[in-house]
């Protein structure tokens, strides 16, 4: 099934040997596998958040061969949903930024780049907006990508003002930098 053929995808891509992982499906899950997806999700990101250097070395490798799988939006969408209330807010903004970049350039991601480009003018494209922002504001550089991707100028334009608010981290500057 794709669900399985989602988990042997990401226990081979996080582990270097492609052993085992902690990653499981459960079962007893509703037929059109939500919550199977939840609660996979949410062990991906428990194992990200303990595993750092997995995030940083395949991290986007694991989500783009997810998004291969089972399709970009409801991976997207489910892991915004986890992100949003993430207690850890560095390894939230390390997975936005990572999520970011699959959204902005991944082959994977493409159907859901082209459903935000679309914009917040379509009831599609504002439906996927308004569940990724919340995870989104865990990174300012990457919330303010996907309002531009999404056609939110003025909200974007607030954002820019915003920032002179915050601190401005060198890690900060250079997500901005690749931005422009």
């Amino acid at each position: 099934s794709a669900q399985h053929s989602a988990q042997h995808s990401a226990q081979h891509s996080a582990q270097p040997g492609g052993g085992a992982s902690s990653l499981k499906l459960q079962d007893g899950a509703a037929p059109d596998g939500t919550d199977h997806m939840a609660a996979f999700c949410e062990q991906l990101l428990a194992l990200l958040r303990a595993e750092r250097p997995l995030l940083e070395r395949r991290g986007r490798l694991i989500v783009a061969a997810l998004c291969e799988t089972l399709g970009p939006r409801g991976i997207f969408e489910t892991l915004a949903r986890g992100l949003t209330s993430e207690a850890d807010l560095d390894f939230a903004s390390q997975m936005v930024q990572a999520l970011n970049v699959l959204v902005l350039t991944s082959a994977e991601a493409l159907a859901l780049r082209s459903l935000l480009r679309k914009g917040v003018g379509t009831a599609e494209g504002a439906a996927l907006f308004r569940t990724l922002y919340p995870a989104w504001c865990h990174n300012p550089a990457s919330l303010l990508s996907m309002c531009l991707v999404a056609q939110a100028y003025e909200h974007a334009a607030e954002l820019v003002m915003q920032f002179a608010s915050l601190e401005i981290t060198l890690p900060f500057l250079l997500q901005i930098d690749k931005l422009v």
